[in-house]
C-alpha cells in the first residue's frame, strides 16, 4: 500500500520538536506556518445572512480577514 504523508510525531521526536520555547529564540530565524486549510475552512463557513461572503462598504470580499483574526484570537 501506497500511503501519502509525514509521520510528524517521528519527526519531532528525533529533532527535539514540540516544546515551548520563547520568541526571543526566534530572532534572526524564519517561522513558516501553514495555514491553508483552516483558513480555507473558515471561509467556507464565514458567511453573511444572504450567504455570501462578508464585504465591506466598497464590495471588497473581507472574509478572508476575519478568519485570520479568529485564527489568531483562538
Amino acid at each position: 500500500m501506497n500511503c501519502v504523508g509525514v509521520r510528524l510525531g517521528a519527526l519531532a521526536k528525533r529533532f527535539n520538536l514540540g516544546q515551548l520555547i520563547s520568541p526571543e529564540k526566534l530572532v534572526g530565524k524564519v517561522v513558516a506556518v501553514d495555514a491553508l486549510v483552516t483558513i480555507y475552512q473558515m471561509l467556507a463557513t464565514i458567511r453573511g445572512p444572504d450567504g455570501y461572503f462578508l464585504v465591506d462598504s466598497q464590495g471588497r470580499i473581507t472574509s478572508h480577514l476575519l478568519c485570520i483574526e479568529l485564527t489568531v484570537l483562538i
